[in-house]
C-alpha cells in the first residue's frame, strides 16, 4: 500500500483532516469501503496506524496477498472535531458523493461494505438487516455487505478471505 488520498472538503461544519483512503500501487480491483475516519488519520503515516488496530489487522487478513490492488476507505471521509465526534447522518450523506466518485474512478471488481453505514452507502433504502451477508452483483463485479471488522464473526473474516481470492483470481 502506498499513498494516503487527500482531498480538501469543506461540506460539514467542524470537519477537518479529510481522509479519501488509502491506496494500494497496482490497478484496483478491491475497495473495502469502512464507515469513518478516526484519529488515526492525524498520525503522519495512517496506513501505518491503521494496521497496527483490531480493524486493520482484520484487514490485513482478509486482503492478504492483494493489498497493491485494493483501495481502502471511508463513507465519512473527515475527521469532526478532531475525531471526538461521530458523524450524523447528514454528514455521512454529505460524503457520498465522494464515495461514488471513488467507485466510478476505479471500478472495483468487488465492494467490500463494512458495516451499517458504509452497506447504507450503497443501499441506502435497505436495513441493514436485509443487505448484510449478502453479495449483490454490480456493473463490472459484486458488493459484499458484512458487519465492521470489530463486530465480524470468524466465519465472516473467512467468507471475505475467500470472495477476495474468487475476486482476484477471476479478474487475473
Amino acid at each position: 500500500m502506498i499513498q494516503a488520498e487527500k482531498v480538501n472538503c469543506r461540506r460539514c461544519r467542524d470537519s477537518s483532516h479529510p481522509n479519501f483512503g488509502i491506496r494500494g500501487r497496482g490497478e484496483i480491483k478491491i475497495m473495502t469501503v469502512l464507515e469513518r475516519s478516526d484519529y488515526r488519520a492525524l498520525q503522519s503515516n495512517y496506513e501505518k496506524e491503521l494496521f497496527k488496530s483490531g480493524t486493520g489487522r482484520t484487514l490485513k487478513k482478509i486482503l492478504d496477498g492483494y493489498l497493491d490492488n485494493t483501495l481502502i476507505t471511508n463513507t465519512h471521509k473527515c475527521l469532526l472535531k478532531e475525531g471526538r465526534r461521530v458523524p450524523k447522518a447528514s454528514e455521512f450523506v454529505n460524503c457520498l458523493p465522494h464515495l461514488r466518485e471513488q467507485a466510478a474512478r476505479y471500478r472495483p471488481r468487488l465492494v467490500l461494505c463494512l458495516g451499517a453505514q458504509a452497506a447504507r452507502a450503497f443501499y441506502p433504502e435497505q436495513p441493514f438487516v436485509k443487505v448484510v451477508n449478502k453479495i449483490s452483483n454490480i456493473e463490472r463485479g459484486q458488493i459484499l455487505v458484512l458487519h465492521h471488522p470489530r463486530r465480524m464473526e470468524v466465519w465472516e473474516k473467512k467468507r471475505a478471505r475467500r470472495v477476495v481470492i474468487k475476486t482476484m483470481r477471476q479478474s487475473g
